[in-house]
């Protein structure tokens, strides 16, 4: 499944039972994370700390629209220690910046990653592409995106995972 360099280092990689914090710059991300990783995604809110499990559509679908700052009435919001406890066998995928992005920045983080138990393994990840015209399909403009992302032959994607870093839990972090 992954080259022999990466091999040898997969205890270094997300793992069923850890979380992907992963940015969110292309409706691409979701695929690629899909094919290597076989996750659950989920959508995170800006004004609460659970998430909302999607699928693989509807987190491709997120990279189109335009964000969304609240859960829409009636969605079934989870913590992610929740989350993660009821699938043992799967990688949870956050992109708490709660919308695509340029990828030159990072975006104020929605308070979801704070709702994973303490202890539990968060690994960032960084996707970024060559050339850039297939990220952030500008509201309107997807008739562009789908040109441009079908219009040449390949398309570079650089990924970065980074070394996981422990969850301390909501229990743990310091009041305001």
């Amino acid at each position: 499944m992954f080259p022999r360099s990466v091999a040898k280092n997969q205890h270094r990689l997300p793992q069923p039972g850890t979380i992907i914090a992963s940015c969110f710059t292309s409706p691409i991300d979701s695929l690629y994370l899909a094919a290597i990783f076989d996750p659950i995604f989920t959508a995170s809110y800006a004004t609460t700390p659970l998430v909302q499990p999607i699928t693989l559509l509807q987190a491709i679908l997120r990279g189109l629209t335009t964000p969304k700052p609240t859960p829409p009435p009636g969605a079934r919001l989870v913590s992610l220690a929740d989350l993660v406890r009821q699938n043992p066998r799967s990688v949870i995928v956050v992109m708490p910046e709660c919308t695509t992005s340029n990828g030159r920045g990072i975006l104020k983080l929605a308070p979801s990653l704070v709702s994973a138990a303490s202890g539990t393994k968060i690994f960032p990840v960084s996707l970024r592409y060559s050339p850039a015209d297939v990220t952030t399909p500008v509201p309107g403009a997807w008739l562009s995106f789908l040109w441009h992302l079908c219009s040449r032959p390949t398309h570079c994607i650089r990924v970065r995972v980074a070394e996981a870093v422990m969850s301390v839990g909501r229990d743990q972090v310091a009041p305001n």
